[in-house]
Parts: structure tokens; sequence; C-alpha cells
């Protein structure tokens, strides 16, 4: 697990067990786990040229979200 994900881990292992009722063990385990996921396609999407979208991160994103990825890009290009 990344640091931040270990971080979250160990900060929901300390609540207050009335906290924790809806929370099991696998759900923060598989929330780390995503955690760690995203972290490394944003790392792999970082590295790639504009446009090229890594197979870290295939299903995270949809056509709608690169979209408006690109507005917001072309939005700070012309504030810019």
């Amino acid at each position: 697990m990344s640091d931040i994900a270990n971080a979250i881990y160990k900060h929901l292992r300390t609540m207050a067990p009335h906290q924790l009722e809806r929370l099991t063990a696998i759900q923060l385990r598989e929330a780390a786990e995503e955690i760690d996921r995203l972290r490394s396609a944003l790392a792999d999407a970082i590295r790639r040229p504009m446009g090229v979208i890594p197979e870290s991160a295939a299903g995270l994103v949809t056509q709608g979200d690169l979209d408006a990825a690109e507005q917001r890009r072309l939005k700070r290009e012309h504030a810019g």
C-alpha cells in the first residue's frame, strides 16, 4: 500500500467501534487498493503524451471526463 493508503488505514483503525459499524476490513482494504491503483494511473498518465491513456487508467475515466479535462485545459490556456 502507498503511504497515503497506509495513513488512511491506520487512522480508520483508531476510530471507535460505533464509528466503524458500516465499514468492514474488506471495504477498507479495497479502498486502500483503489487509492494505490488511482495513484499509479495518475503517475502513468503524467508520464505519457497528451491524449494517450495508459493501460493502468483503463476504465477509470469516461469520454465525458476526457472532454471535460480538455475544456479545463483550453480554459487555462486561454486565461494564461
